[in-house]
């Protein structure tokens, strides 16, 4: 298993984002080094965030409206001490955006290994995957997910995920008299091979993504250390 452990999260909305406007990102505390910075955002008809010095590893889009997109964006804390960062690159039509930033310890400073997306299928479902990755390339990494419910979404949180994916945090941005829902959830692999997850949830028009980031090399002999004792 993964060694890693949320050190700290936070979470925001903001309406009326707009062509030349920003949204900032934030944690409660300075982070700490040698970590990751993983950030967790949807925008409803705005595009494709943007956040300096992040990678942008996975950006699930809907099938009938590329303007509506997640994004799973990550940085190393580096030497540390951040905690404010600005995500831009909204489109005129950006009215709205919810995001999701975690403070991760027990990661590499390895780029992400795997991810997948699913643009979901046009038509108001309950159930929505986040589409399968290729096979991992090591056996201890954590699985980030997301998922996000158009239109109909966020009348009743995600009510579980498949595959042992263990639900973390969920929200609502409603403008221009919808609501949009995202949901996120992490699973920690213990073997090589391809993840995904379901997530079910009220009625909405979904799509979803999934990301794999491996451990850090003190997990790694931490994890050896404890099988040749088990």
């Amino acid at each position: 298993m993964t060694a890693y452990a949320i050190v700290q999260k936070n979470t925001g909305t903001v309406t009326a984002v707009g062509a030349g406007l920003t949204a900032t990102v934030t944690l409660p505390s300075p982070t700490t080094a040698g970590n990751k910075i993983i950030v967790v955002t949807t925008i409803r008809s705005g595009g494709a965030p943007v956040m300096s010095g992040f990678a942008a590893d996975v950006r699930p889009a809907w099938t009938l409206g590329a303007a509506f997109q997640a994004a799973i964006l990550t940085k190393n804390t580096g030497a540390g001490g951040e905690s404010s960062w600005t995500m831009s690159s909204f489109t005129a039509s950006a009215d709205g955006v919810l995001w999701f930033a975690y403070e991760i310890s027990g990661l590499s400073s390895a780029a992400v290994d795997k991810v997948a997306s699913d643009p979901g299928n046009g038509a108001v479902v309950t159930t929505q995957t986040t589409g399968t990755t290729a096979a991992t390339t090591s056996a201890n990494e954590l699985a980030v997910a997301v998922v996000v419910g158009l239109i109909n979404g966020g009348t009743t949180p995600v009510n579980g995920w498949t595959n042992g994916y263990v639900a973390q945090d969920y929200g609502t941005i409603s403008v221009s008299g919808t609501t949009h829902s995202i949901a996120t959830a992490f699973k920690e692999l213990t073997a090589t091979g391809t993840t995904n997850s379901t997530a079910t949830f009220a009625g909405a028009y979904g799509f979803g993504g999934v990301a794999t980031y491996a451990e850090s090399v003190v997990a790694a002999v931490a994890n050896k250390f404890l099988a040749f004792f088990s």
